[in-house]
Protein backbone atom coordinates (compact mmCIF):
# COMPACT_ATOMS: atom_id res chain seq x y z
CA UNK A 1 0.00 0.00 0.00
CA UNK A 2 1.50 3.28 -0.93
CA UNK A 3 0.53 6.57 1.05
CA UNK A 4 1.02 10.33 1.00
CA UNK A 5 4.57 11.21 3.35
CA UNK A 6 4.98 14.42 4.98
CA UNK A 7 8.41 14.97 6.64
CA UNK A 8 8.05 17.71 10.14
CA UNK A 9 11.10 19.94 9.66
CA UNK A 10 9.76 23.33 11.58
CA UNK A 11 11.73 22.79 14.58
CA UNK A 12 13.98 24.99 16.65
CA UNK A 13 16.36 22.18 17.48
CA UNK A 14 16.92 24.20 20.81
CA UNK A 15 18.48 20.79 22.04
CA UNK A 16 21.60 21.20 19.65
CA UNK A 17 21.68 25.26 19.41
CA UNK A 18 19.71 25.23 16.41
CA UNK A 19 21.20 23.56 14.21
CA UNK A 20 18.81 21.78 11.46
CA UNK A 21 18.68 18.18 12.58
CA UNK A 22 17.60 17.08 9.52
CA UNK A 23 20.48 18.67 7.15
CA UNK A 24 23.29 17.03 9.54
CA UNK A 25 25.14 14.38 7.77
CA UNK A 26 25.82 10.45 8.89
CA UNK A 27 27.67 8.37 7.23
CA UNK A 28 27.40 10.73 3.92
CA UNK A 29 24.00 11.15 4.40
CA UNK A 30 21.65 14.01 5.37
CA UNK A 31 19.35 12.63 8.05
CA UNK A 32 16.34 13.38 6.03
CA UNK A 33 18.26 11.60 3.30
CA UNK A 34 18.12 9.05 4.91
CA UNK A 35 14.62 9.10 6.05
CA UNK A 36 13.64 9.40 2.44
CA UNK A 37 15.37 6.18 1.21
CA UNK A 38 13.88 3.93 4.15
CA UNK A 39 10.09 5.56 3.08
CA UNK A 40 9.95 5.34 -0.51
CA UNK A 41 9.07 2.25 -1.34
CA UNK A 42 5.60 3.40 0.25
CA UNK A 43 5.23 6.92 -0.50
CA UNK A 44 2.59 8.16 -3.25
CA UNK A 45 4.16 11.91 -2.65
CA UNK A 46 6.59 13.68 0.08
CA UNK A 47 5.71 16.80 1.55
CA UNK A 48 7.89 19.14 4.11
CA UNK A 49 6.43 21.06 6.74
CA UNK A 50 8.97 23.29 6.93
CA UNK A 51 8.54 27.20 9.29
CA UNK A 52 9.15 30.41 7.49
CA UNK A 53 12.94 30.73 7.95
CA UNK A 54 13.85 27.39 7.13
CA UNK A 55 11.84 26.69 4.09
CA UNK A 56 13.59 27.74 1.65
CA UNK A 57 16.69 25.39 2.79
CA UNK A 58 14.43 22.32 1.97
CA UNK A 59 13.15 23.54 -1.20
CA UNK A 60 16.43 23.62 -2.44
CA UNK A 61 16.88 20.43 -1.48
CA UNK A 62 14.80 19.04 -4.13
CA UNK A 63 14.19 16.20 -2.36
CA UNK A 64 10.51 17.01 -1.80
CA UNK A 65 7.24 17.06 -4.61
CA UNK A 66 6.37 20.35 -2.12
CA UNK A 67 7.49 22.53 0.90
CA UNK A 68 4.52 23.62 3.04
CA UNK A 69 5.32 26.50 5.55
CA UNK A 70 3.56 25.57 9.11
CA UNK A 71 2.35 29.41 9.87
CA UNK A 72 1.23 28.46 13.45
CA UNK A 73 4.50 26.85 14.35
CA UNK A 74 3.26 25.72 17.66
CA UNK A 75 5.08 22.12 17.31
CA UNK A 76 4.34 18.77 15.25
CA UNK A 77 0.22 19.33 15.82
CA UNK A 78 0.31 22.22 13.80
CA UNK A 79 2.92 20.53 11.55
CA UNK A 80 0.50 17.05 11.02
CA UNK A 81 -2.46 20.02 10.48
CA UNK A 82 -1.00 21.66 8.03
CA UNK A 83 -0.14 18.69 6.39
CA UNK A 84 -3.73 17.41 6.16
CA UNK A 85 -4.87 20.62 4.69
CA UNK A 86 -2.88 18.69 1.80
CA UNK A 87 -3.11 15.40 2.17
CA UNK A 88 -6.46 13.57 3.46
CA UNK A 89 -4.07 10.48 4.42
CA UNK A 90 -0.36 11.30 5.12
CA UNK A 91 2.10 9.38 7.31
CA UNK A 92 3.91 12.47 9.42
CA UNK A 93 7.43 12.02 10.09
CA UNK A 94 9.97 13.69 12.25
CA UNK A 95 12.93 15.25 9.97
CA UNK A 96 15.43 13.95 12.99
CA UNK A 97 13.85 10.28 12.75
CA UNK A 98 16.46 7.81 11.31
CA UNK A 99 14.24 4.20 10.44
CA UNK A 100 16.44 1.46 10.81
CA UNK A 101 13.27 -1.17 9.85
CA UNK A 102 10.87 0.33 8.12
CA UNK A 103 8.90 -3.09 7.96
CA UNK A 104 6.79 -1.94 11.44
CA UNK A 105 5.63 1.10 9.37
CA UNK A 106 4.36 -0.62 6.60
CA UNK A 107 2.43 -3.40 8.50
CA UNK A 108 0.87 0.09 10.17
CA UNK A 109 -0.09 1.40 6.69
CA UNK A 110 -1.67 -1.47 6.03
CA UNK A 111 -3.59 -2.13 9.59
CA UNK A 112 -4.69 1.53 8.98
CA UNK A 113 -5.81 0.89 5.69
CA UNK A 114 -8.71 -1.49 7.28
CA UNK A 115 -9.92 0.77 10.21
CA UNK A 116 -12.47 3.53 10.41
CA UNK A 117 -10.10 5.47 12.31
CA UNK A 118 -8.64 9.20 12.83
CA UNK A 119 -5.36 8.33 13.57
CA UNK A 120 -2.87 5.34 13.50
CA UNK A 121 0.48 5.37 15.81
CA UNK A 122 2.51 3.31 17.41
CA UNK A 123 2.75 2.51 21.67
CA UNK A 124 5.56 1.50 23.50
CA UNK A 125 5.96 1.35 27.37
CA UNK A 126 2.81 2.70 27.66
CA UNK A 127 3.27 5.81 25.79
CA UNK A 128 1.75 6.91 22.61
CA UNK A 129 4.24 7.86 19.25
CA UNK A 130 2.68 10.50 17.73
CA UNK A 131 5.26 10.27 15.29
CA UNK A 132 5.60 8.43 12.32
CA UNK A 133 2.03 8.09 12.39
CA UNK A 134 -0.57 7.78 10.37
CA UNK A 135 -3.16 11.06 10.48
CA UNK A 136 -6.54 11.39 8.51
CA UNK A 137 -8.55 14.64 7.54
CA UNK A 138 -11.00 13.34 10.17
CA UNK A 139 -8.36 14.47 13.16
CA UNK A 140 -8.83 18.08 12.04
CA UNK A 141 -11.64 18.51 14.35
CA UNK A 142 -10.04 16.98 17.11
CA UNK A 143 -6.72 19.22 16.86
CA UNK A 144 -8.76 21.85 16.33
CA UNK A 145 -10.64 21.56 19.06
CA UNK A 146 -7.15 21.70 21.72
CA UNK A 147 -6.13 24.35 20.00
CA UNK A 148 -8.75 26.92 20.55
CA UNK A 149 -8.32 25.15 24.33
CA UNK A 150 -4.61 26.13 24.56
CA UNK A 151 -3.32 22.51 24.29
CA UNK A 152 -0.60 21.87 21.57
CA UNK A 153 0.34 18.38 22.87
CA UNK A 154 0.18 15.55 19.53
CA UNK A 155 -0.40 13.17 22.17
CA UNK A 156 -3.08 14.63 23.90
CA UNK A 157 -4.94 14.94 20.14
CA UNK A 158 -4.29 11.49 19.75
CA UNK A 159 -5.66 10.24 22.68
CA UNK A 160 -9.01 12.63 21.86
CA UNK A 161 -9.48 10.67 18.95
CA UNK A 162 -10.36 7.04 17.55
CA UNK A 163 -7.03 6.63 17.46
CA UNK A 164 -5.28 2.62 16.59
CA UNK A 165 -2.75 2.18 19.00
CA UNK A 166 0.02 -0.95 17.36
CA UNK A 167 2.18 -1.64 20.50
CA UNK A 168 5.57 -2.44 20.06
CA UNK A 169 8.24 -4.35 21.61
CA UNK A 170 11.01 -2.58 20.47
CA UNK A 171 11.42 1.04 18.32
CA UNK A 172 12.63 0.37 14.67
CA UNK A 173 13.43 3.94 14.32
CA UNK A 174 15.74 6.43 16.37
CA UNK A 175 15.39 10.17 17.14
CA UNK A 176 18.35 12.93 16.86
CA UNK A 177 17.56 15.07 19.71
CA UNK A 178 21.09 15.66 20.64
CA UNK A 179 24.98 15.76 20.01
CA UNK A 180 24.95 11.94 22.12
CA UNK A 181 21.71 10.56 20.09
CA UNK A 182 24.14 11.86 17.07
CA UNK A 183 27.59 9.96 17.86
CA UNK A 184 25.25 7.09 19.05
CA UNK A 185 23.71 6.80 16.24
CA UNK A 186 27.37 6.81 14.11
CA UNK A 187 28.24 3.63 16.06
CA UNK A 188 24.97 2.05 15.20
CA UNK A 189 25.06 2.60 11.47
CA UNK A 190 28.81 0.77 11.40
Amino acid sequence: MRIGVAVLVGGRSERMFGVEKPLMRVRGLTLVERLLRALKRFAITVIAVANPLNASAYEDLGLFDCVLIDRLCIGPLSGVLEALRLLNEVLVVGGDTVVLDAAPIERLIDECMHRDVDVCCFGFRGFIEPLPAIYRATFVETAQRMLVRGVYSLQRAIRSSRALVMELSELPWRDVDTFSDLAELEKALL
